[in-house]
Protein backbone atom coordinates (compact mmCIF):
# COMPACT_ATOMS: atom_id res chain seq x y z
CA UNK A 1 0.00 0.00 0.00
CA UNK A 2 1.29 3.46 -0.79
CA UNK A 3 2.43 5.82 1.96
CA UNK A 4 -0.40 8.36 1.50
CA UNK A 5 -3.15 5.74 1.97
CA UNK A 6 -1.33 4.26 4.98
CA UNK A 7 -0.97 7.75 6.47
CA UNK A 8 -4.70 8.42 6.04
CA UNK A 9 -5.56 5.15 7.78
CA UNK A 10 -3.20 5.89 10.66
CA UNK A 11 -4.48 9.45 11.11
CA UNK A 12 -8.09 8.22 11.30
CA UNK A 13 -7.27 5.46 13.81
CA UNK A 14 -5.05 7.84 15.81
CA UNK A 15 -7.96 10.26 16.17
CA UNK A 16 -10.10 7.36 17.41
CA UNK A 17 -7.49 6.73 20.14
CA UNK A 18 -7.46 10.46 21.02
CA UNK A 19 -3.89 10.99 19.87
CA UNK A 20 -2.50 14.42 20.62
CA UNK A 21 -3.03 17.15 18.03
CA UNK A 22 0.73 17.60 17.59
CA UNK A 23 1.25 13.91 16.80
CA UNK A 24 -1.68 13.80 14.37
CA UNK A 25 -0.42 16.96 12.65
CA UNK A 26 3.08 15.53 12.24
CA UNK A 27 1.71 12.23 10.96
CA UNK A 28 -0.59 14.07 8.53
CA UNK A 29 2.45 15.83 7.02
CA UNK A 30 4.34 12.56 6.46
CA UNK A 31 4.76 11.70 2.78
CA UNK A 32 6.97 8.60 2.92
CA UNK A 33 6.94 5.35 4.86
CA UNK A 34 10.20 6.44 6.51
CA UNK A 35 8.57 9.64 7.82
CA UNK A 36 5.58 7.66 9.10
CA UNK A 37 7.90 5.20 10.87
CA UNK A 38 9.75 8.13 12.43
CA UNK A 39 6.43 9.35 13.91
CA UNK A 40 6.11 6.00 15.68
CA UNK A 41 9.43 6.44 17.50
CA UNK A 42 8.79 10.13 18.24
CA UNK A 43 5.44 9.31 19.86
CA UNK A 44 6.45 5.90 21.21
CA UNK A 45 4.79 6.32 24.61
CA UNK A 46 1.36 6.91 23.07
CA UNK A 47 1.84 4.10 20.54
CA UNK A 48 2.91 1.55 23.17
CA UNK A 49 0.19 2.54 25.64
CA UNK A 50 -2.48 2.07 22.97
CA UNK A 51 -0.96 -0.78 20.91
CA UNK A 52 -1.25 1.64 18.02
CA UNK A 53 -0.82 0.69 15.27
CA UNK A 54 -1.14 -3.07 15.68
CA UNK A 55 1.92 -5.26 15.27
CA UNK A 56 0.36 -7.00 12.27
CA UNK A 57 -0.25 -3.64 10.56
CA UNK A 58 3.30 -2.51 11.29
CA UNK A 59 4.84 -5.77 10.04
CA UNK A 60 2.74 -5.82 6.90
CA UNK A 61 3.38 -2.19 5.93
CA UNK A 62 6.52 -0.87 7.65
CA UNK A 63 8.82 -3.74 8.66
CA UNK A 64 11.93 -2.49 6.86
CA UNK A 65 11.38 1.19 7.66
CA UNK A 66 10.96 0.34 11.36
CA UNK A 67 14.00 -1.93 11.50
CA UNK A 68 16.07 0.81 9.87
CA UNK A 69 15.40 2.97 12.98
CA UNK A 70 15.72 0.21 15.61
CA UNK A 71 12.18 -1.18 15.97
CA UNK A 72 11.82 -4.95 15.75
CA UNK A 73 8.67 -7.10 15.69
CA UNK A 74 8.69 -10.88 16.21
CA UNK A 75 12.42 -11.17 15.52
CA UNK A 76 15.46 -12.90 16.96
CA UNK A 77 18.22 -10.34 16.78
CA UNK A 78 21.60 -9.34 18.24
CA UNK A 79 22.44 -5.63 18.46
CA UNK A 80 25.40 -3.55 19.60
CA UNK A 81 25.32 0.05 20.88
CA UNK A 82 22.02 1.45 19.64
CA UNK A 83 20.50 4.75 20.82
CA UNK A 84 16.82 3.78 20.77
CA UNK A 85 15.71 0.16 20.46
CA UNK A 86 12.17 -1.22 20.51
CA UNK A 87 11.16 -4.90 20.74
CA UNK A 88 7.50 -5.73 20.00
CA UNK A 89 5.56 -8.95 19.76
CA UNK A 90 7.65 -12.03 20.47
CA UNK A 91 11.25 -10.93 20.02
CA UNK A 92 14.31 -12.66 21.38
CA UNK A 93 17.02 -10.04 21.62
CA UNK A 94 20.62 -9.81 22.72
CA UNK A 95 21.85 -6.26 23.25
CA UNK A 96 25.53 -5.49 23.92
CA UNK A 97 26.25 -1.96 25.17
CA UNK A 98 29.65 -0.50 26.08
CA UNK A 99 31.99 2.51 25.82
CA UNK A 100 29.89 5.16 27.55
CA UNK A 101 26.88 4.46 25.34
CA UNK A 102 23.53 5.93 26.37
CA UNK A 103 20.48 3.96 25.29
CA UNK A 104 16.72 3.77 25.76
CA UNK A 105 15.11 0.36 25.21
CA UNK A 106 11.41 -0.47 25.11
CA UNK A 107 10.36 -4.12 25.40
CA UNK A 108 6.69 -5.03 24.99
CA UNK A 109 4.35 -7.99 24.67
CA UNK A 110 6.07 -11.39 25.01
CA UNK A 111 9.58 -10.25 24.10
CA UNK A 112 12.63 -11.54 25.96
CA UNK A 113 15.81 -9.47 25.93
CA UNK A 114 19.27 -10.11 27.36
CA UNK A 115 21.30 -6.95 27.94
CA UNK A 116 25.05 -7.00 28.46
CA UNK A 117 26.21 -3.60 29.70
CA UNK A 118 29.79 -2.60 30.46
CA UNK A 119 32.25 0.25 30.02
CA UNK A 120 30.13 2.83 31.86
CA UNK A 121 27.13 2.35 29.56
CA UNK A 122 23.88 3.99 30.73
CA UNK A 123 20.69 2.17 29.78
CA UNK A 124 17.05 2.87 30.60
CA UNK A 125 14.54 0.12 29.84
CA UNK A 126 10.74 0.25 29.87
CA UNK A 127 9.42 -3.32 30.04
CA UNK A 128 5.69 -3.78 29.43
CA UNK A 129 3.10 -6.54 29.42
CA UNK A 130 4.86 -9.92 29.77
CA UNK A 131 8.34 -8.81 28.69
CA UNK A 132 11.31 -10.50 30.36
CA UNK A 133 14.64 -8.71 30.79
CA UNK A 134 17.92 -10.27 31.93
CA UNK A 135 20.81 -7.90 32.60
CA UNK A 136 24.52 -8.53 33.00
CA UNK A 137 26.03 -5.20 34.09
CA UNK A 138 29.73 -4.69 34.85
CA UNK A 139 32.58 -2.16 34.58
CA UNK A 140 30.56 0.76 35.93
CA UNK A 141 27.53 0.24 33.67
CA UNK A 142 24.10 1.25 34.92
CA UNK A 143 20.84 -0.36 33.78
CA UNK A 144 17.53 0.94 35.15
CA UNK A 145 14.43 -1.09 34.30
CA UNK A 146 10.89 0.24 34.71
CA UNK A 147 8.44 -2.66 34.96
CA UNK A 148 4.81 -2.32 33.83
CA UNK A 149 2.13 -4.99 34.00
CA UNK A 150 3.57 -8.48 34.40
CA UNK A 151 7.03 -7.69 33.02
CA UNK A 152 9.99 -9.21 34.85
CA UNK A 153 13.68 -8.40 35.23
CA UNK A 154 16.82 -9.96 36.68
CA UNK A 155 20.20 -8.35 37.24
CA UNK A 156 19.43 -4.66 36.65
CA UNK A 157 21.29 -2.12 38.76
CA UNK A 158 17.90 -0.54 39.57
CA UNK A 159 14.35 -1.87 39.10
CA UNK A 160 11.32 0.39 39.44
CA UNK A 161 7.95 -1.31 39.72
CA UNK A 162 5.46 0.92 37.92
CA UNK A 163 1.74 0.39 37.44
CA UNK A 164 -0.23 -2.04 35.38
CA UNK A 165 -0.46 0.29 32.39
CA UNK A 166 2.14 2.39 30.62
CA UNK A 167 2.28 6.02 31.75
CA UNK A 168 1.73 8.79 29.23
Amino acid sequence: MEAIKLREQLVNVGKHFNACAEGIAELALSTTKEEIAQCFIEYIDFCLANDYPSNSFLKRNFRQELEDIGIYIDRTITLKNGKKIVFLGECFGNVDMDDYSVTMIWVKHESKVNIKARGNARIMVDALDHADIVVDASEGASVTVNLYGNATCQGATKVVQKGITYEL
